[in-house]
């Protein structure tokens, strides 16, 4: 049996090797196949990938063309060929997954037909507690501030929830298969929650494992681009998952989350974080999609 991994790098040269030594580690009982898919970095990752692993078949793109296609063209390339015995693994390439756990996370996704996508927990905090870490997917809301966690199988430490961290998805080909790939008109985050809500739809649960904890972009949250792409994409998020008159409910309850942000940035005196929601905001009510122009969506830095 085999789990093949996907990997979107851009500008990812200081991250991506440690990234893959650790999954050589994170599985002893399966065969692992990587594919990397370069979103036109301009640093030296590709010089590191040739360098370091000269076999690793590495799809290169000539611009950065989002999140959701670089991962689709990989998707699409391992979908194209038989899928006995095969998971899929989603990983961002600064994450390090633990010794082994990519064992435990395929035996999970296998253990039941029901089950469609899993993922370890993540720490956004430094020296976070397990029993805090625990204590957050417990209570992980869902898109409409439900709570939705509980446990699955009376296994308290298998927490059910409605949607997954994108940085780190084992998915079955057949939830695919269903359910079709990123939409890629978000260009750049809300894909992994829109392909959540899908695979719940097409009655596939989703799990995470608190036993396996990861760290990712524990710093990102004050990155334009990301605050841009954030308030853009949900009205396209909502409409097209909700219908207009829910889709408005569901944009009402955003704004606890705006106002949260506005009166954050507005102690830290970063204005300039201010004017990217509102650009972000105008941008999601005319209907933008895909690549925006504008100048606060363009990443100064790797969003890996």
């Amino acid at each position: 049996m085999s789990i093949k991994v996907i990997i979107v790098t851009y500008n990812s040269s200081k991250s991506i090797s440690n990234c893959i030594e650790a999954l050589s580690l994170a599985s002893k009982n399966y065969l692992l196949y990587i594919i990397v898919v370069d979103n036109a970095s301009t640093d030296n990752t590709l010089v590191v990938l040739d360098n370091l692993y000269p076999e690793l078949p590495v799809i290169q793109l000539t611009e950065n063309t989002g999140y959701a296609h670089a991962n689709n063209i990989g998707l699409s390339e391992i979908l194209a060929h038989d899928q006995n015995d095969t998971a899929i693994l989603i990983i961002n390439p600064d994450i390090i997954l633990p010794p082994d756990s990519l064992d435990s996370l395929f035996a999970l996704l296998t253990s039941g037909s029901e089950i469609g996508m899993v993922s370890p927990a993540v720490s956004k905090l430094e020296n976070e507690s397990p029993e805090a870490i625990f204590r957050r997917y417990r209570r992980f809301r869902s898109l409409w501030g439900i709570p939705m966690a509980k446990s699955f199988q009376g296994q308290v430490r298998i927490v059910e929830v409605d949607r997954l961290p994108g940085c780190c998805m084992l998915i079955k080909p057949i939830v695919l298969e269903k359910i079709g790939l990123f939409d890629e008109a978000y260009f750049l985050y809300w894909e992994e929650l829109d392909l959540c809500l899908r695979t719940r739809r097409a009655n596939f649960k989703l799990l995470i494992n608190t036993d396996i904890v990861i760290k990712h972009n524990i710093n990102e949250g004050e990155r334009p681009h990301r605050i841009y792409y954030m308030y853009r994409n949900q009205f396209y998020f909502s409409i097209k998952n909700y219908g207009y008159l829910l889709g408005a409910a569901f944009l009402i309850r955003r704004l606890i989350t705006l106002f949260c942000e506005i009166w954050h940035f507005l102690r830290l005196q970063r204005f300039d974080l201010l004017q990217t929601i509102w650009s972000g905001l105008v941008a999601g009510i005319k209907g933008e999609k895909g690549r925006s122009s504008n100048q606060h969506a363009t990443p100064k830095i790797s969003w890996n």
